[in-house]
């Protein structure tokens, strides 16, 4: 890990540590409660873990994650709480995954963790705005919508039911104060929306308040401004005039 006190020059904060015959698989990153860094490492099936860091290489493993699951978004809801996504990918069979909230202890380092919104392919993104909780589906070309309430106060996983929006392969996610939600998507063109129209802004702005247009008065036609009228009937005269001309030209040819 680096730390930048300006974004340009950045030194050395703490060492994560790596997995034997794995290349460095972090993911993402998140404040939690008195400024603690929370982080995720990837795992590919076997050795993912969230660490905790509260100071220059003070670093450590929550136990209690399962790690054969492979982890990449991650968000602080507070009060030592964590969602993260994660998936299973067996063989050639397609991927499954959810996003599941984790408790921990800060002094302990132990965590529990349960299912909150399952029925997902590859989750990746995470973002929370209000009560509402984003997740995109990297594996489904899709973003789910839950409330964040009601996936807590469950007993049991809740099924993830439809789509609040298409995209195409729709990544890490952030929102902003207005509830706009932005993402990064797997595509170098317009991306069409479900009524098949392209939208060069779907990879990255979403949901939230839409934007107003500012609405312009209509501008009459050239020719029907009483300014531009004779103008136009000289146009129109000298054009009409100078077709005919070619017309007797080629004729006569």
């Amino acid at each position: 890990m680096l730390s930048s006190p300006d974004a340009h020059a950045f030194a050395h904060y703490a060492n994560v540590p790596t997995v034997a015959g794995q290349s460095n698989s972090l993911s993402q990153l998140s404040f939690a409660d008195a400024g603690a860094l929370m982080i995720e490492r990837f795992g590919f099936g076997t050795a993912s873990a969230v660490f905790s860091i509260t100071g220059a290489d003070t670093i450590a493993a929550l136990t209690g994650p399962d790690p054969t699951r492979r982890r990449l978004g991650l968000i602080s809801i507070g009060s030592n709480r964590l969602l993260s996504t994660w998936f299973i990918k067996s063989g050639s069979n397609p991927p499954q995954g959810a996003l599941s909230l984790i408790t921990y202890d800060p002094n302990a380092h132990t965590a529990v963790e349960r299912d909150l919104l399952t029925g997902l392919g590859k989750p990746v993104g995470i973002a929370v705005s209000g009560d509402n909780v984003y997740v995109s589906d990297q594996a489904n070309n899709d973003i789910v919508k839950a409330s964040l309430s009601a996936l807590l106060a469950s007993s049991q996983a809740v099924a993830a039911s439809g789509a609040f929006v298409q995209i195409n392969s729709p990544d890490l996610m952030t929102v902003d104060a207005r509830g706009t939600l932005y993402t990064k998507c797997n595509t170098t063109g317009p991306v069409p929306d479900r009524a098949g129209r392209h939208d060069r802004r779907a990879c990255k702005r979403l949901s939230g308040r839409p934007r107003r247009r500012r609405r312009r008065a209509a501008r009459p036609a050239v020719r029907d401004r009483p300014r531009d009228r004779q103008r136009w009937h000289e146009l129109r005269t000298h054009f009409s005039a100078e077709l005919t001309s070619r017309r007797m030209a080629q004729s006569v040819q």
